[in-house]
C-alpha cells in the first residue's frame, strides 16, 4: 500500500535548499570584498554608511572585531547580497579603496546571478539548475581569487571559503536531483525530517524579522512624548520607567456580565482573562484615555515575549508574534502586510507555504491604535478576523470614543471576545514613578533624594482634582519633567492643557538659548507647525515622512528660521532614520497623537479669539468648518465624538491663553453646547463636567453649563459613573438645582459624597448612591457621611458557590446607617439555594440602625425552589426586611403561602423579578 505523498513537492525543496546555498555563500563572498575596507582604515565610512541603511550594530558610533565577526557569520537580515552590494559601491563611489572595474563587475554578478537562480526556478529544468549553480559558483571562486590579488591579507579567509564552496556545490546538487518516491516509507520520512528542519529554520526568520520590527516601534515608543524629552537624560529603555497598569473589565460592552464590573488586574493578566461564559476569548479589546498607556503595555509584552521572560507564562505558549499599528499602515490584506514584514524571507521560500507555516501555527497578534485606523489599516484588521487560523489571539488597543465601532466589528465576525479598560494610576503608581523618574532626572544622590521627598509630599497634598486629571501615564511623566526643569511653573501644573502650554513654553525658551532667531521668527515656524499638523490630522496621518520634512522646509524657505531648521524640528521631534524593510530609507518623526491634537486645539482658539462675536462672525462650528474638521451636514454628536479629544483641549487653552470676557466664556460655551448633545444620548453624564475640571472649576463655566441643562431631561436626572465626577457635582448641583442624581459608583472617599449632600439636602434633591462590593477583591472605604442619601443600592458581586472560607465584607457603614432607604443586590450567576442563603447570612450588615427599611435580592441566571431559599434566610436570623426579591426565571405567579411566609418571619413582601 502506496504511502500519503509529501507535504511539499520536491520541486519546493529543492527551492527551498539552494536559496539558503545562495544566500549563505553569495553573502560571505560580499563580505570579505567588503571586508577589506575596515582593515585599510575605512571603517568611518563603512560606519556612515551603515548607520544610513538603518543596520544597528553593537556599538552606536563604534565598530570593532567581534562586529565583524557578527557581520560575517552571524549577519543582521538587513545585509543580504542587495545591500551588500550597495554597501561595496557607496564605498567605492566615495573614493574608498576603488578596486577597478573588474572586481566591481564581478560583485553586479555575483548580485545578478543570485537573482537568475532565485527567480527562475519553478521553470527551470535540471539541466539548467546545474548550469546556473555551476556558474554561480565560478564567479564566487573568481571574485575570491581576484580578491585575494588585490588583498593578499584576506588570503587565508578566501582560501577557506572556496573550499568550503567546492565541497559544498555538489553535495547541494546531489541533494538537488534525489528522487522522491511517495510510496516509499524512508523516502517520506526523510522529506519529513528535512520538511521540519525548514520550519524551524523558516521559524527563526519570521522572530527575526519580528525582532527587527520591534525594534523600530520600540525606538518610537522612545519618542512618544515625553519620553523625547527623556532621552535627553539618558533614558534610552522606555522599560526603566514603565511600571504595570491596572485594567478592569468594561462592564457596558459586556452585555453578559450583566453590568456588573469585574475585578481589577495587573495588565499582566490580560492574556488569561476569560469572559463571563468562561471561554478563552479570541480578541481582547483594551480601550484607555489618550496617554494612558495602551501602546506601552503591548510594547512590553513584545519585549517580554522577545526575552522569555517569566512574568507573563502565557506569552511562551505563543509560537508568532506580530504587531500592526493602525496608523499610516499602507497596506490593506494580509498578504501584503506579510510580504513586507517578511521581505528577505519571502525571497527565499514560496509565499504560499510561508503563510501557511504563520496560520498554521499559534500566534499573537497586537493591532495598536484602533482610533487611528486608515482605509488599508481597517482592511487588513477585518482580514485578521476573518482569517481561518490555527489558534490565534489578537489583543486590539483603542481610545473609548472609538470601543463601540470596534466592538461591532469584531461582534460582526462572531468572534468570542472581551472588553477591557485601562485605569488611571493608582495611588502607589504615583510614588513608584516619582521615584523611577527622579533616579534620572537628577544625577546627584542628595539632591534626587530631596526631590524625591519633596514630589511624594507634593502629590500627597495634590488636590483630588489634580490628580485625577494627572491620572494618566503621559501626563503624569510630564508634571514630573515640568516640576524638575521649570521650578518656577510649579503651581500652574494643575490642568491637562496647562501641561501642554508649559511643556511648549519650555520648549521655546531651550530653541532660542541654542539658535540665534527671534521670538517673532519662532512663531512663524510654529504657526506654520499647527497648520501642517492640522492637515495631517485630516488626512489621518500621524507621522512626518522624509517627503513631508521637504515640503514642509521649502515652505518655509522664505522664513528666517530656515538656517536653524533642523535644530528647532530636532525640539519638536527626535528625528531619526529607520529601515522600512528590507531596502528602502525613510526619516520619520513620531510623536504622541494628542500633541498633535493640541497643536490644532491651538490654532482653533487662536481663530476663535481673533474674531468679532458679537457679529456673529466666529463660533466654533464655524472655525472647525473652516478647518475641514466638519460640514454642515454633521450633527453636534457626531462632531463630538469625531473630535473629542481635540475639543477637549479647548476650553484650558483659552482660559490661560486670553483674558477673561464675555466673548471666552462664550467660546467656551459652545464648547459645552456639544458635551450636552453628546451627554444627552449616553446613560452615563460624567463627560458633561470636563469642561469644568479643565477650567479649574471656573464659576462662569460651571454657570453656562448649568444654563445649558435647563429644560433637558438632564435637569429631572443625572447620572454618574467616574468617581471623579463628585468633584464638580456640589458646585453644579448649587446652580442648577436638579430634581435628582444618581452616583452610579461611589466613589471610596466617602467625603465626597459628604460634600454633594451638603448641596443637596438643603434644595431638596433626590439622591441615589450605588455601591459595589466585589468579594474577590474587597477595597475598604475612607471618610465620613453625617447626611442621609435617600436611596442606596449596594451590589454584592463575584460569589463564588464553591469558596468555603469566611467572608469578609467591609461595608461603607458609615453610609448605610443613614440611608433612608437600602437595597442589597446579590449577584449569583448560578444560584445554590444553600449557599445562597450561607452568603446572604455571612455579608448582611449587622451595624444598621433602620434595617427596617433594607431590601434585599437575588439576581440569578438558573431557577431555585423559593421555599428552601426562603426558610433558610429566616434561619439566618436576618433583622426584620421590607422584601425580598428573587431575580430569576420562574414564570409562576408567587402564591399566598409563600407571601405568609415571608411576612409572619420578618422577611417582609416577596418579589418575583
Amino acid at each position: 500500500m502506496a504511502s500519503p505523498g509529501p507535504i511539499f513537492s520536491p520541486e519546493a525543496l529543492r527551492s527551498f535548499r539552494y536559496h539558503y546555498f545562495v544566500t549563505q555563500w553569495g553573502k560571505k563572498v560580499l563580505f570579505i570584498v567588503y571586508e577589506n575596507c575596515f582593515i585599510l582604515g575605512q571603517a568611518k565610512g563603512i560606519i556612515e554608511i551603515l548607520f544610513t541603511k538603518g543596520v544597528l550594530l553593537s556599538k552606536k558610533g563604534n565598530i570593532n572585531k567581534k562586529d565583524l565577526e557578527n557581520l560575517a557569520y552571524k549577519p543582521p537580515e538587513d545585509l543580504d547580497i542587495t545591500l551588500m552590494h550597495k554597501i561595496c559601491y557607496q564605498l567605492w563611489q566615495k573614493g574608498f579603496n576603488d578596486p577597478g572595474d573588474e572586481l566591481k563587475e564581478l560583485v553586479k554578478k555575483i548580485k545578478d546571478e543570485r537573482n537568475a537562480v532565485s527567480h527562475e526556478v519553478q521553470n527551470m529544468s535540471y539541466t539548467d539548475l546545474d548550469k546556473k549553480l555551476k556558474g554561480f559558483q565560478a564567479t564566487l571562486e573568481e571574485t575570491l581569487d581576484k580578491t585575494k590579488f588585490l588583498f593578499p591579507v584576506l588570503g587565508v579567509r578566501t582560501d577557506q571559503l572556496k573550499a568550503e564552496i567546492r565541497a559544498a556545490v555538489p553535495e547541494l546538487l546531489g541533494k538537488i536531483h534525489e528522487k522522491y518516491d511517495p510510496s516509499d516509507q524512508k523516502d517520506v520520512e526523510k522529506l519529513k525530517q528535512e520538511i521540519k528542519e525548514f520550519w524551524s529554520e523558516l521559524s527563526e526568520e519570521v522572530q527575526k524579522s519580528s525582532r527587527e520590527e520591534f525594534l523600530s516601534l520600540y525606538s518610537r515608543l522612545c519618542q512618544i512624548l515625553p519620553f523625547d524629552w527623556l532621552v535627553q537624560h539618558g533614558i534610552t529603555d522606555p522599560c526603566n520607567i514603565i511600571i504595570y497598569l491596572q485594567v478592569q473589565d468594561d462592564s457596558r460592552f459586556n452585555e453578559s456580565r450583566r453590568g456588573r464590573e469585574g475585578p481589577t488586574v495587573d495588565q499582566r493578566c490580560i492574556l488569561r482573562i476569560r469572559n463571563a461564559r468562561r471561554e478563552d476569548p479570541e480578541v481582547v479589546i483594551i480601550s484607555g484615555d489618550a496617554g494612558s498607556g495602551k501602546t506601552t503595555i503591548l510594547c512590553s509584552f513584545v519585549e517580554k515575549w522577545f526575552k522569555n521572560t517569566v512574568d507573563i507564562p502565557e506569552l511562551s505558549s505563543f509560537d508568532t508574534l506580530l504587531y500592526m499599528q493602525f496608523r499610516d499602515l499602507k497596506y490593506d490584506n494580509f498578504a501584503d502586510y506579510l510580504k513586507g514584514l517578511l521581505p528577505h524571507t519571502i525571497a527565499r521560500y514560496d509565499f504560499t507555504n510561508v503563510q501557511s507555516h504563520i496560520l498554521g501555527s499559534k500566534c499573537l497578534i497586537f493591532c495598536d491604535g484602533y482610533d487611528e485606523a486608515n482605509e488599508n489599516s481597517k482592511k487588513l484588521f477585518e482580514e485578521m478576523l476573518q482569517l481561518n487560523w490555527k489558534d490565534k489571539k489578537i489583543v486590539v488597543t483603542t481610545r473609548p470614543g472609538n470601543t463601540e465601532e470596534l466592538t461591532n466589528d469584531v461582534n460582526s465576525t462572531k468572534r468570542t471576545k472581551i472588553n477591557l479598560k485601562v485605569l488611571g494610576l493608582q495611588e502607589n503608581d504615583f510614588n513608584l514613578l516619582t521615584e523611577k523618574l527622579t533616579g534620572y532626572l537628577v544625577k546627584d544622590s542628595i539632591q534626587q533624594e530631596k526631590l524625591r521627598a519633596e514630589l511624594s509630599q507634593k502629590v500627597r497634598e495634590m488636590n483630588y482634582t489634580t490628580k485625577a486629571i494627572l491620572r494618566t501615564p503621559l501626563l503624569f511623566n510630564m508634571f514630573i519633567l515640568l516640576y524638575v526643569e521649570c521650578p518656577e511653573l510649579r503651581n500652574e501644573l494643575s490642568t491637562r492643557a496647562s501641561l501642554y502650554l508649559q511643556l511648549k513654553k519650555n520648549m521655546a525658551k531651550r530653541i532660542l538659548k541654542k539658535t540665534k532667531i527671534s521670538e517673532e521668527s519662532l512663531e512663524e515656524f510654529d504657526e506654520l507647525y499647527r497648520k501642517w499638523s492640522l492637515r495631517h490630522y485630516i488626512e489621518k496621518k500621524y507621522e512626518w515622512s522624509e517627503g513631508d520634512m521637504k515640503s514642509f522646509k521649502r515652505e518655509i524657505s522664505s522664513k528666517k528660521v530656515l538656517e536653524n531648521f533642523r535644530s528647532i524640528m530636532s525640539s519638536y521631534f527626535i528625528i531619526k532614520h529607520a529601515r522600512d524593510h528590507l531596502n528602502i530609507v525613510k526619516v520619520f518623526c513620531y510623536s504622541h497623537r494628542s500633541e498633535q491634537e493640541f497643536a490644532i486645539a491651538r490654532n482653533i482658539c487662536e481663530d476663535l479669539m481673533s474674531g468679532r462675536r458679537q457679529q456673529g462672525e466666529t463660533t466654533l462650528l464655524k472655525v472647525l468648518q473652516s478647518k475641514g474638521l466638519a460640514n454642515t451636514s454633521m450633527s453636534d454628536i457626531q462632531i463630538f465624538r469625531q473630535l473629542r479629544d481635540l475639543i477637549a483641549f479647548i476650553p484650558g487653552i483659552l482660559q490661560q491663553e486670553y483674558p477673561k470676557s464675555d466673548a471666552l466664556y462664550n467660546h467656551i460655551k459652545d464648547v459645552q453646547k456639544l458635551y450636552v448633545a453628546y451627554s444627552l444620548s449616553q446613560r452615563m453624564h460624567d463627560d458633561l463636567l470636563e469642561p469644568c475640571m479643565e477650567t479649574r472649576l471656573d464659576d462662569q463655566v460651571v454657570q453656562s453649563l448649568a444654563s445649558l441643562l435647563e429644560g433637558t431631561p438632564l435637569k429631572e436626572c443625572s447620572k454618574y459613573k467616574n468617581p471623579d465626577s463628585c468633584l464638580v457635582l456640589p458646585s453644579l448641583v448649587s446652580k442648577l438645582k436638579p430634581a435628582r442624581i444618581d452616583l452610579e459608583e461611589t466613589p471610596r472617599d466617602l467625603s465626597k459624597v459628604e460634600e454633594i449632600l451638603q448641596v443637596a439636602i438643603p434644595l431638596d434633591v433626590y439622591t441615589t448612591a450605588r455601591v459595589w462590593i466585589d468579594l474577590d477583591n474587597v477595597k475598604p472605604f475612607t471618610g465620613k457621611v453625617s447626611l442621609p442619601v435617600d436611596e442606596l443600592r449596594v451590589f454584592i458581586t463575584n460569589f463564588d458557590p464553591n469558596r468555603d472560607e469566611e467572608l469578609e465584607v467591609t461595608y461603607p457603614y458609615a453610609l448605610m446607617s443613614i440611608a433612608k432607604e437600602m437595597k442589597l443586590i446579590y449577584d449569583m450567576p448560578e444560584l445554590d439555594t444553600e449557599r445562597s442563603a450561607y452568603v446572604v447570612n455571612r455579608s448582611y450588615p449587622r451595624d444598621r440602625r433602620d434595617t427596617d427599611l433594607s431590601h434585599v435580592f437575588i439576581k440569578s441566571s438558573t431557577d431555585c425552589e423559593l421555599f428552601d431559599l426562603l426558610q433558610r434566610l429566616v434561619a439566618a436570623r436576618l433583622a426584620p426586611l421590607t422584601s425580598v426579591g428573587i431575580y430569576a426565571r420562574r414564570e409562576n405567579v408567587v402564591d399566598e403561602e409563600l407571601q405568609d411566609y415571608c411576612y409572619k418571619n420578618g422577611l417582609g413582601d416577596l418579589f418575583i423579578c
